[in-house]
């Protein structure tokens, strides 16, 4: 013998849960990467920079440890120039760019160029 409950929900189909997933659309993905890429690039040059002071890392932890509570960038973004300080000393100069990055295809893959400007080691 059914209850009640169970009759009333008898020719009823269980819902099935839904998962909504966002599919990033290429250029999202595309500007991401790009920006992925030039902070790398940016990363390195601050590296090289600090090593030319003599500081080295042993490792990337070490490397973002030291710059939070070593060193600053003071940027004049009337002249588009930013310089990265350790221990209130430049070391590192940066005339930026703000111009548009082209999109072309290469071999087959979206990719994206642009100056991002000029360093000077200090």
């Amino acid at each position: 013998m059914k209850h009640g409950g169970e009759r009333a929900n008898a020719g009823r189909k269980k819902k099935e849960p839904t998962t909504t997933v966002r599919v990033p659309s290429a250029s999202s993905h595309l500007v991401k990467d790009m920006s992925r890429q030039i902070a790398n690039s940016i990363r390195e040059y601050v590296i090289q920079g600090l090593n030319k002071k003599g500081y080295y890392f042993n490792s990337m932890h070490e490397f973002f440890k030291f710059i939070e509570s070593n060193c600053q960038i003071h940027d004049n973004k009337d002249l588009k120039v930013r310089t990265f300080y350790v221990e209130n000393i430049p070391f590192l100069k940066n005339e930026y760019k703000t111009e548009k990055f082209e999109v072309e295809e290469i071999d087959g893959e979206i990719c994206m160029s642009g100056n991002i400007g000029y360093f000077w080691f200090l």
